[in-house]
């Protein structure tokens, strides 16, 4: 009886490193994760937010009038470039319904289109008090208090105080409630007020 013939087995090949590195490199100018996209509360049949806080703009045609004409163009559906508030950092966009302009905030339509409109007294939060992620797990409605404390939760400590003397362990006042104070701050303070009374005197 003839013995069967020997069976060559082959492992699968393994990716290269190149390979691996390609597939896990995000696309160019695009978000690292997968991108909800929902018709901007307000806006619907013109423009769409992200949960990853990007706006664009729908495709359409516009109507206008032009020399007397009337006229049809074509509206390209385009990601919106954001604009930082030269103050906040806050990012806005401009959106236009009828020929007229205007300025939105990115975190507030995020919230408005996924969580629904501001409660009253309330106000758009960065949980990383970071102006520019508008990411919706970053966002959330609440009080000015509460957004307050994230400032002071995420504010790193200062190594200097206004006048730019070091905090050092010599040079820092303990006050309550864990607040510091500069010691060289206090003490020309204190030696301007004397000098203050011995004049008035």
């Amino acid at each position: 009886m003839q013995a069967a013939p020997a069976v060559r087995r082959t492992r699968p090949a393994q990716p290269t490193l190149p390979t691996l590195q390609a597939a896990a490199r995000p696309e160019k100018g695009g978000p690292t994760m997968t991108e909800e996209w929902m018709p901007a509360a307000g806006w619907e049949g013109l423009y769409e937010v992200s949960d990853q806080g990007r706006v664009r703009s729908v495709e359409r045609r516009v109507h206008y009038t032009r020399m007397g004409f009337d006229e049809t163009r074509r509206v390209p559906a385009r990601i919106k470039k954001p604009t930082p508030h030269p103050l906040t950092g806050h990012l806005y966009v401009h959106l236009y319904r009828n020929n007229v302009r205007s300025a939105v905030k990115v975190h507030h339509l995020v919230l408005v289109t996924f969580v629904g409109p501001c409660p009253l007294g309330m106000e758009g939060c960065h949980a990383n008090d970071v102006a520019d992620d508008n990411r919706l797990e970053n966002l959330r409605w609440d009080t000015h208090i509460e957004n307050c404390k994230d400032r002071s939760r995420n504010r790193a400590p200062a190594t200097h105080c206004g006048r730019n003397h070091e905090f050092t362990q010599e040079n820092t006042m303990r006050l309550k409630g864990g607040k510091r104070r500069c010691r060289k701050c206090h003490n020309e303070t204190q030696r301007a007020g004397k000098r203050r009374a011995r004049e008035a005197a």
